[in-house]
């Protein structure tokens, strides 16, 4: 029987409470897609000119227990789409009649083919790791596809962004499993305080200002376009509690007996936690309002034996990013011992980053 999973914007889910959850990584997943640049800028003389032709690098992290070869095709999705693309033909009818062509010659940007897993070095089979070598996929986000979404006429992607997403199907040779995934990524104007008077009710404070200088003006920076964020490692410290300090791990590799607990610590880097402004408007009634923040990024954690703790860290919610894996009760025969662990960072901007790290289950585990 096909087995057919929709990932839309690659929601972030882990390795729960229970070894049957479908959080487990057992079957054919895609835990991840990340896109070089995340958000790509334009200067606010688009709305008048043509825009600039740009590209976007896509890449996947596509698991399967099996090992059996996949074949994976990536499309681009022209248009903001909520259903894979499938509601493209809609989506294309009701642009402007002079984007259609351009919308289709977007769509047409197709690469497949097979992907086989990716091999490994240090003596566990190829067909036990699961990772597989799925090629980038490099788009063109053309003039007229830019133009499309930023014109005169479409004021809240001027103001706040269009999102183009980019489609993933992947497939196990026997044709009994198959996953869809979809990514999206980040249009925006540069400068949207030079646009933002032609459609809000407001002042923009003139550089070097701000409200206090000038009585309710909006103090709208310039945007600095989104980066994805980045994993330095993860730190550890054995047992379930917080009961000491967090250690590197020791060059051999981290070690667990089983049903033996360590609580977990990933590092990010400096730019993980960009700060950004979000426009909040009604063009109704012309009202506008800026509010600033800082990324808070949160962490999707997978596993392919034992249980984590929590399916996902965020401060905001989890006070913290640590979590606590407990080993499998039984050594992973058919990896030599092996468990991986996957770590998908999210900065709820559509920046993405994943990292991994190996820990052997013996009977002799180490301090």
């Amino acid at each position: 029987m096909l087995r057919r999973a929709w990932l839309l914007g690659l929601a972030s889910v882990g390795c729960g409470q229970s070894l049957e959850t479908p959080k487990v990584v057992r079957d054919l997943r895609v835990l991840s897609i990340s896109v070089q640049p995340p958000e790509i800028l334009y200067d606010a003389t688009v709305v008048d000119s043509p825009a600039p032709e740009r590209v976007a690098t896509f890449s996947a992290l596509v698991l399967n227990p099996t090992g059996e070869p996949l074949s994976y095709r990536w499309s681009y999705c022209p248009v903001e789409s909520d259903y894979a693309c499938n509601d493209y033909v809609t989506l294309r009818d009701d642009a402007p009649a002079e984007y259609q062509d351009g919308l289709d010659a977007q769509r047409a940007q197709v690469e497949s083919g097979m992907a086989a897993p990716l091999p490994r070095t240090d003596g566990v089979a190829p067909s036990t790791w699961w990772q597989y070598d799925i090629p980038d996929f490099t788009p063109t986000i053309s003039s007229n596809g830019a133009k499309y979404f930023l014109r005169e006429d479409n004021a809240w992607a001027l103001l706040t962004g269009a999102w183009p997403s980019v489609i993933l199907d992947v497939e196990v040779e026997s044709g009994a499993e198959r996953v869809t995934a979809i990514k999206r990524l980040v249009l925006n104007l540069q400068d949207p305080g030079a646009v933002v008077t032609q459609y809000l009710d407001v002042t923009v404070c003139p550089p070097g200002t701000t409200p206090d200088d000038v009585p309710g003006c909006l103090p709208i920076r310039e945007r600095v376009a989104n980066s994805n964020p980045t994993f330095v490692g993860v730190q550890y410290m054995r047992g379930r509690d917080i009961d000491g300090a967090y250690l590197d791990p020791p060059a051999a590799g981290l070690t667990l007996a089983p049903r033996e607990s360590m609580r977990l610590l990933p590092i990010l880097g400096d730019g993980s936690f960009d700060s950004y402004q979000t426009l909040r408007g009604a063009l109704q009634n012309g009202a506008a309002q800026i509010v600033d923040a800082e990324e808070e990024p949160s962490v999707a954690w997978y596993c392919s034996a034992g249980r984590l703790d929590l399916a996902t860290t965020w401060p905001k919610v989890t006070k913290d990013l640590d979590n606590v894996y407990t080993a499998p009760s039984e050594l992973p025969a058919t990896t030599s011992g092996m468990v991986t662990l996957w770590l998908v960072a999210h900065d709820q901007r559509a920046g993405e980053a994943w990292y991994s790290i190996d820990i052997r289950i013996t009977r002799h585990a180490g301090p």
